[in-house]
């Protein structure tokens, strides 16, 4: 067993049959950030239903969705962001367009700052409003710099022109694919009241690694995003459960 690595679900397929469906390893191994090992009575074996947060998944779910939409005539790939959500234009991001956002050109910096999980911002609109109103590191279009302030924006652009969520939007096609077992957590729910709490793997202590009170939630992280931006958003971002069906 790797110490970064406890253990994973693994699927081989070929031609829509699958060859190999596999567990290794445990889900639940360690009591703490610095690798000290659950008591054997605690460990929890990895299988092949076990769910595991994928990181970085969201922004590949909204350019699905973003396509879609193109697709559809509500949303152009080359018209800037203004015509969708006028406040956006503020701080010099006027001239910014779909297609930056999509490619990362749009200037922004890798991160909202403060944080979305910040004090300062104690609602779910306010932090909207602080991804709108966010400033550009560099002018737009002139460097590519990964950032989720991009898929951040496009959300919030999706959400307008659609009148409906995120989550919504992404079970539309993943239900198509028979994608059963992607979803979101929406609305953050921790501990045991999530009905998928024990079946998902935890992902890390982020007390012990953001510092105490950095974001104020159960530890370790289990059942709900671990990602410092989603988390403060209800949770946008995507699980995924191993689908041997």
């Amino acid at each position: 067993i790797n110490p970064i690595e406890p253990g994973g679900t693994v699927l081989v397929g070929h031609k829509n049959t699958i060859v190999s469906a596999f567990a290794f390893g445990k889900k639940n191994l360690y009591a703490d950030a610095n690798g000290t090992l659950l008591p054997p009575h605690l460990q929890e074996a990895a299988d092949l239903d076990t769910i595991y947060d994928l990181a970085s998944l969201t922004k590949m779910y909204i350019t699905v969705a973003t396509l879609r939409e193109i697709d559809s005539g509500t949303l152009q790939l080359n018209e800037t962001v203004t015509r969708y959500v006028p406040e956006f234009a503020v701080n010099g991001k006027s001239n910014i367009t779909i297609l930056m956002l999509l490619t990362h050109t749009s200037g922004f910096a890798p991160d909202p700052v403060p944080s979305l999980f910040s004090e300062i911002y104690p609602t779910y609109e306010e932090k909207i409003k602080a991804i709108v109103t966010q400033g550009l590191t560099n002018p737009p279009g002139s460097k590519f710099l990964y950032s989720d302030l991009n898929f951040m924006s496009l959300m919030v652009i999706l959400e307008r022109i659609t009148n409906r969520p995120l989550d919504q939007l992404v079970a539309e096609f993943t239900s198509l694919l028979g994608m059963q077992n992607t979803f979101f957590n929406r609305g953050n729910v921790e501990g045991p009241k999530n009905p998928f709490y024990w079946q998902s793997a935890p992902q890390e202590f982020q007390i012990e690694v953001l510092g105490d009170g950095e974001p104020q939630r159960p530890q370790p992280v289990r059942g709900s995003v671990h990602d410092e931006n989603a988390w403060p958003l209800n949770g946008q971002a995507i699980d995924r459960t191993s689908d041997p069906r």
